[in-house]
């Protein structure tokens, strides 16, 4: 797709497919944000493995918060 229309349009239409794709639309801004910067690390590492990384570390680090934010407010979800 980036040969056709160029590699910012492209990121573009990415990040609002990964933000749209995961049904919050509180979180829209953040998942935008998120798929941007996943798209010029797969551009700049010529891959998607940089991407994936960085989405798995991203995952990772939520898991972790909400897991301990749980053992101190266990009311909070």
């Amino acid at each position: 797709v980036s040969k056709k229309i160029g590699f910012k349009s492209a990121n573009v239409f990415q990040a609002v497919l990964f933000a749209l794709i995961h049904f919050n639309l509180s979180l829209f801004l953040f998942y935008f944000v998120f798929g941007i910067i996943t798209g010029i690390l797969s551009r700049k590492a010529n891959g998607l493995v940089a991407g994936m990384i960085f989405h798995f570390v991203n995952n990772f680090i939520v898991v972790v918060i909400l897991y301990y934010a749980a053992q101190v407010s266990p009311n909070l979800f």
